[in-house]
């Protein structure tokens, strides 16, 4: 998940909405919101809130964007807690993702962060029911990268720069590794398979014999399975001293309500980190595709970085599968994924080079009983 960002921000840029003479389009960072037209100039100070940002209900009635917000999902009990939900939303065919508003103080510096003094909280998806017991974690056996939204980070890649951009699967992250772990019985280590959620490592079966979901990407037979053949293969290669862990989507049927056509679940590859490190995409590609088993995340574009390339890439429809194949009324994508085909450290993210997108088109999808974890 990313950070929630609410900072005051500088208007960077203003342009003329093609289908409305009362209202233009103002960026401030990577964001395009929809504001009055006239009513800011460039260099003005906003304060800029994002998508999926729960304001208050008096909040949203000040702004004067109640209306193109969402109320919360009711809880267990039924009840709807008290908030409203922003959106990202099309204007006329214009996309704009969040809201900016006037600074309550016109003294605040540009990057203050005023989270805190409006109220405002990130939406959290409801928990689901876990798929499979929680096993305890292993150090080694990592987490995948918590993935900022490039709307928050400007210049973090560099027009021109080379870069790879996925299609961002609406499924469940999923990890399996072969991890060097200490042996209880014989107080000495050995390699072993994992495998996990984003959050947590899973057990393979619970206590009534139904194996996770998770390990759904292990075939039960370590003889005839292409993911155990890569793990293998990978740590043989880069001489692996402690993990070798392949990170995918689980997505498709039961999974989310974005089931693209698949009739059951389907494993896409995404990364794969060696002693904790992340292989260039080069590498991770000619892994994964020497086994025709094996499938990677769709790949949309790879070339030169270019905001305006990135945004011809973030609508439009999914990849996966044919639009007729697929039963729910939105049949677009969920959004993007950006990495540098060389894998490099970026002391702003504080991490590893890697930025999401999301799709306007996919915040306003129809679909029933629509579910949002992204």
């Amino acid at each position: 998940m990313s950070s929630l960002i609410v900072e005051v921000c500088a208007v960077e840029e203003i342009a003329q909405h093609p289908n409305a003479d009362r209202i233009e389009r103002v960026r401030v960072k990577n964001w395009w919101c929809v504001a009055t037209k006239g009513y800011y100039k460039v260099g003005d100070k906003a304060v800029y809130v994002p998508p999926d940002s729960i304001i208050s209900e008096e909040l949203g009635q000040r702004w004067g964007i109640a209306k193109y917000c969402s109320p919360l999902a009711k809880d267990i009990s039924g009840e709807r807690p008290p908030g409203l939900r922003v959106r990202a939303s099309r204007f006329r065919g214009v996309s704009s993702f969040g809201t900016i508003q006037d600074p309550d103080d016109k003294t605040w510096p540009v990057g203050l962060d005023v989270c805190e003094h409006y109220g405002i909280t990130k939406y959290e998806p409801p928990v689901k029911d876990s798929d499979g017991d929680t096993a305890p974690p292993v150090a080694a056996f990592h987490a995948y990268t918590d993935i900022e939204n490039l709307g928050n980070f400007p210049g973090i890649f560099q027009d021109g720069e080379e870069v790879v951009v996925t299609e961002k699967l609406h499924g469940t992250n999923s990890r399996v590794g072969w991890v060097y772990h200490p042996h209880l019985e014989s107080g000495g280590f050995i390699w072993q398979r994992m495998a996990g959620s984003h959050g947590n490592r899973r057990k393979e079966f619970n206590d009534k014999g139904i194996r996770s979901m998770y390990w759904m990407p292990f075939a039960v037979s370590d003889a005839d399975c292409p993911v155990m053949t890569l793990l293998l293969q990978v740590g043989e290669i880069e001489k692996a001293k402690s993990a070798i862990i392949c990170f995918g989507e689980i997505f498709g049927a039961g999974v989310q309500d974005m089931q693209y056509g698949q009739k059951g679940k389907s494993f896409r590859i995404f990364d794969i980190s060696v002693d904790g490190n992340y292989l260039d995409w080069k590498k991770l590609k000619g892994y994964v595709e020497a086994d025709s088993a094996l499938q990677l995340v769709p790949i949309l574009y790879q070339g030169p970085f270019s905001m305006n390339k990135m945004n011809e890439l973030v609508d439009g429809p999914t990849t996966v599968c044919k639009a007729e194949d697929i039963k729910e009324p939105f049949k677009g994508r969920e959004g993007i994924v950006i990495k540098p085909v060389k894998e490099r450290f970026d002391p702003i993210l504080g991490g590893r080079t890697i930025l999401k997108y999301v799709s306007v088109d996919y915040h306003e999808r129809k679909n029933k009983n629509k579910t949002e974890d992204h």
